[in-house]
């Protein structure tokens, strides 16, 4: 035999807990999904022209090209650049400042202290 709990004797779900203790029990609104803008819109991966036209380059290391604007996600870039050929050269001169890390004693904890 079950023993049938009265809904009086039930406790409230969650968010009533939270509303008869003071607090904003709603939840906040769900972002747009990705690919579409606020109003429904599909995105067509596009950014607006005000926002890819910025004067700075950015070389993206997922691709290997030179963009202007923060096109890619930052974890995806070096730079920005102040022109397409600096942004060109950004893997090169990467590699040139790590060897200077790697030589520049402050830095060099493989010699023994003394």
């Amino acid at each position: 035999m079950t023993a049938s709990v009265s809904a009086a004797a039930r406790p409230p779900p969650a968010a009533c807990r939270a509303a008869a203790a003071g607090k904003d029990h709603h939840r906040p609104p769900r972002p747009a999904r990705r690919g579409a803008h606020q109003d429904g819109r599909p995105d067509d991966g596009v950014r607006p022209q005000a926002h890819r036209a910025t004067g700075e380059w950015f070389y993206c290391i997922k691709h290997g090209k030179v963009e202007e604007g923060p096109d890619c996600p930052a974890k995806d870039r070096l730079g920005p650049y102040a022109s397409r050929e600096e942004a060109a050269h950004a893997l090169e001169t990467a590699a040139e400042r790590n060897q200077e890390w790697r030589d520049d004693p402050r830095w060099n904890d493989d010699e023994p202290k003394g």
